[in-house]
């Protein structure tokens, strides 16, 4: 059978001219199938083509063959060259393209920059396409002379075949647009071939992205509900409302399939606008109820918060519904939130100034994480999950868990870990101060009446769990002088509040009954002390409790006397006397801090040995993730007689195990 395309696609003979001039001598017979500039066939033409050749115009099993060529970053060459400049360097590479085909292969201009070549002949192995696509990026990549310069162009090139009958000429040029894109995604001057999997991914992605424009309109839609818990009152005090898709033919979707081809497609407005009004509609209804109240919360796209009105619209929704902004929140995710910031940050601080609650979702997982609580008005950190799968077996984990928390709390912001599905990453978090949690040891995310269920009957966390979180810390101090213990004892207790119980002393025999009643996590001491120095009971009382934080009070006269003893090493600090109360109460805090590390570091040892005892592959502890603190011996100067010389202004530096309190 005649191709009634064949007269159309006749290879041309090109002069080897530099710089041709656009010609106006275009086939008029078949303007609308010929690109204007080139008098290469358009995407039109070249889709009639494809869809001739794989429907049998070809042999059977014959493979076709095409090529979609992309210039690399050319909008910027157009814009620098200037409209004529830039028409001539199209017609340069359309050219090259031609002078590298066979006379069987076709050759199309799509659109813009944009090229297709449609091979002639069966590919074989591929060896052949991998050799052309080589042979056309490196003749597109000679430098060009336009007006007196050098103008380079580098393409990325997408591959995909079919075979007759296999797939229409619509699926062919998507596969090979496909390609090109991950081409490009990989860096200028890629190829990238289309294989089967990427098609059938390519081709559900377009049925979703299809499917879900009218998602809304169909009703199918729905949220639902997971609780958020306090970890020292064990009562909940949030709702995150989770986006879930009910397809009739793709079945229940979540979010993870089907949001970003919602971005991709500019959809977020409208699906971001569905989820807000639901969620009101839920807590209004809740609250008729007579159920009590807590905060719900949305996520939100930065699409979303890039739109002028969403302040106003989200204010509008609240307003409609007759919810209070401060039983509303959002939820932000890192990913694109640092495109268009300060539109953003505007757009938040707005939000903000009504009551509604900011959350930073996923934080941990983005290059903007830290960027984002600088410049954004966030009130709460979510740890991500990824971070609770290792809780327990990795020290590292643990450890960039408690930053983020000890970071956050600087900062005046709470933290709520996600994904928490056992008892040991509780205890950890609680043993860390995590303010909240979400996950499955809870509850999983639930319907609507679920919630209203488990909201009426107070559900809450186990006593036994949060114990850690709820206890005060306990500070001894020490001192045979009563008048020391009670300026001590007054100035700490102005300071750190009801979060510290404060008890005291005046000798050491009852302190150190003191210290067998019960655990005490900082002992604050006098180094001369009536029956033995300090050093002596620290020791007895190191022996007792082993993890007690010790903070040593000594003269200037006593520095002689301690820099080499050998005991020395079981103080965390040492604060010379008299003492600066600003910086005293610093150390007490660091001393507090510390504890507080080696308790989850305690815990977090004891789910090692649990992980370990069930066959999981845990990670061993690190023994260098505290620094040993430094020997006064190894800090302190010495004249030339080789006496000791007072330090007056060191550096105070956690780990340290000198202080000095006077600058």
């Amino acid at each position: 059978m005649k191709n009634p395309w064949s007269s159309l696609f006749v290879p041309k003979t090109v002069a080897p001219v530099e710089l041709p001039t656009p010609s106006g001598d275009v086939d008029r017979a078949e303007p609308c199938l010929r690109d204007p500039l080139t008098g290469l066939p358009n995407r039109r033409a070249i889709r009639q083509h494809l869809r001739s050749r794989l429907q049998g115009g070809v042999p059977p099993g014959c493979l076709t063959t095409a090529l979609h060529i992309d210039l690399d970053g050319f909008a910027r060459i157009d814009a620098e060259l200037g409209g004529a400049d830039a028409d001539q360097t199209i017609l340069v590479v359309a050219r090259r393209i031609e002078a590298a085909l066979s006379s069987a292969d076709t050759l199309a201009r799509l659109d813009g920059d944009e090229f297709l070549v449609v091979l002639g002949t069966d590919a074989g192995d591929g060896r052949h396409v991998t050799a052309l696509a080589a042979a056309l990026r490196a003749a597109i990549a000679r430098p060009i002379v336009v007006a007196g310069h050098d103008v380079f162009v580098s393409a990325s090139i997408g591959i995909a075949h079919a075979t007759a009958g296999s797939m229409k000429a619509e699926a062919l040029l998507r596969h090979a647009a496909s390609a090109v894109q991950r081409a490009k995604a990989a860096g200028p001057g890629s190829c990238v071939t289309c294989d089967p999997a990427d098609a059938s991914a390519d081709a559900s992605r377009q049925a979703i992205g299809q499917a879900l424009r009218s998602a809304t309109a169909r009703h199918e839609l729905r949220l639902v509900y997971q609780p958020q818990l306090d970890l020292r009152s064990g009562k909940i005090v949030g709702i995150e409302a989770l986006l879930r898709w009910q397809h009739p033919t793709f079945g229940p979707l979540g979010p993870d399939r089907f949001i970003p081809i919602a971005e991709d497609l500019g959809l977020m407005g409208q699906i971001g606008d569905w989820v807000i009004g639901a969620a009101c509609a839920q807590a209004r209804a809740w609250q008729r109820a007579g159920i009590p109240l807590v905060r719900l919360t949305v996520n939100v796209s930065a699409q979303q918060l890039r739109h002028p009105e969403f302040a106003d619209r989200l204010a509008a929704a609240l307003a409609r519904h007759g919810v209070e902004p401060q039983h509303f929140g959002i939820e932000l995710t890192e990913h694109r939130l640092l495109e268009r910031l300060d539109d953003v940050a505007a757009q938040l601080c707005r939000v903000r100034a009504t009551g509604v609650a900011i959350a930073l979702d996923d934080f941990g997982t983005g290059s903007s994480s830290l960027t984002c609580l600088r410049r954004l008005p966030i009130d709460s950190v979510k740890i991500d999950r990824s971070l609770m799968q290792t809780i327990t077996s990795s020290t590292q984990t643990l450890a960039i868990t408690r930053a983020i928390i000890a970071m956050a709390h600087g900062l005046g912001m709470t933290t709520i870990a996600e994904g928490v599905e056992n008892e040991g990453q509780l205890e950890l978090l609680a043993a860390s101060r995590c303010d909240r949690f979400q996950g499955h040891h809870f509850s999983p995310a639930i319907e609507a009446d679920d919630i209203a269920r488990m909201l009426q009957s107070g559900a809450h966390v186990p006593a036994a769990l949060r114990l850690r979180s709820e206890a005060a810390k306990t500070i001894l101090i020490l001192d045979d002088e009563p008048w020391v213990v009670v300026r001590l004892s007054e100035q700490i207790g102005w300071r750190f509040g009801s979060e510290l119980q404060i008890e005291s002393c005046v000798c050491r025999h009852e302190a150190l009954a003191r210290l067998r009643r019960g655990a005490v996590d900082v002992v604050l001491s006098d180094l001369r002390m009536p029956g033995g120095d300090g050093l002596d009971f620290l020791a007895e009382a190191r022996a007792l409790q082993p993890d007690l934080v010790c903070l040593m009070l000594v003269g200037l006269g006593d520095i002689g006397s301690i820099v080499n003893d050998p005991r020395q090493g079981k103080v965390f600090r040492y604060i010379t006397k008299p003492w600066d109360m600003d910086l005293l109460l610093q150390h007490v805090g660091a001393a507090l801090a510390h504890a507080a590390h080696l308790g989850a570091d305690r815990l977090g040892a004891e789910a090692l040995q649990l992980a370990r005892c069930g066959g999981a592959a845990a990670e061993a502890p690190n023994p260098s993730s505290h620094a040993e603190p430094r020997r006064l011996i190894d800090i302190v100067d010495r004249g030339i007689l080789g006496e000791v010389l007072m330090p007056h202004s060191l550096p105070t530096m956690p780990g340290d195990l000198w202080s000095s309190a006077r600058h």
